[in-house]
């Protein structure tokens, strides 16, 4: 019987020394590794740049992998420089505890194109007191202005009259766009109004050897000539007698102007 108290006295001590040395080596383990890495912004247009900022805990080296390479510090940031297409950035640290991984991807839309602008009066020449009709499209624009003959925001593309017009006038349009801005001109020559006249005799029917009143009148007119049974430079406006008339006769007048 005693020599078997002692074999169980010395078994419960190995049990209890291999207890407390399991204990021990849990506590020290070392801690598992963080990265944390961001991109700003995070959508860039092709030719801009953005930066990398990145972090990270219980390691000892990092290392970068996908649009860049080589060993990074634990910390810092870095410029990604001009961009083309879109690209993901990954960096790897690695410590006691282990290695985490983190990735940022940077988007890359397209170079804004520059805008484009059609501008076009219809009819282009127009009499005094008439008008025309302006029509514009535009790419690649987002807002337009009008200047010179007529003013004040414009839709990116339409039509618009330019009312009644007294003299010639040049019509701008600028739009503008993430690309730029462009501008059209288009110009609408007016003309003076056409020449009018009105002749008119009283009596039109006359026995003969008697006369008739001619009486006339005109618009936009500067000089008026005779014709026929009359002859010679006429006033714009005024009255005439015939003269005795022994056969059927007939009287023009023929007025010029602008």
């Amino acid at each position: 019987m005693a020599a078997r108290r002692a074999l169980i006295t010395s078994l419960a001590l190995i049990v209890s020394a291999c207890g407390g040395g399991g204990g021990g080596g849990s506590a020290g383990s070392p801690a598992g590794p963080t990265v944390t890495l961001d991109a700003a912004p995070l959508s860039v247009v092709a030719g801009n740049a953005a930066t990398l900022t990145w972090s990270s805990t219980d390691t000892t080296d990092c290392a970068a992998s996908g649009s860049w390479s080589g060993s990074r510090n634990l910390s810092g940031t870095e410029g990604t420089g001009a961009l083309t297409g879109s690209v993901s950035y990954t960096l790897t640290c690695s410590g006691p505890g282990g290695s985490a991984s983190q990735t940022a991807t940077v988007t890359v839309n397209p170079l804004p194109g520059t805008p484009t602008v059609s501008l076009v009066a219809n009819p282009s020449s127009v009499i005094a007191g008439s008008a025309s009709t302006l029509t514009w499209t535009s790419t690649n624009a987002t807002t337009c202005t009008a200047s010179n003959g007529w003013s004040g925001a414009k839709a990116t593309s339409g039509t618009s009259s330019t009312g009644a017009l007294t003299a010639t006038t040049t019509y701008v349009l600028t739009c503008s766009g993430a690309g730029g801005s462009a501008s059209q001109t288009t110009t609408v020559t007016v003309t003076p109004p056409l020449p009018t006249v009105n002749l008119s005799a009283n009596p039109t029917n006359v026995a003969s050897g008697n006369s008739s009143t001619l009486t006339w009148s005109t618009s936009n007119a500067t000089a008026c000539t005779a014709s026929n049974g009359w002859s010679g430079a006429k006033a714009t406006s005024g009255t005439g007698s015939t003269g005795a008339l022994t056969a059927t006769t007939t009287f023009a007048l023929n007025c010029t102007g602008p």
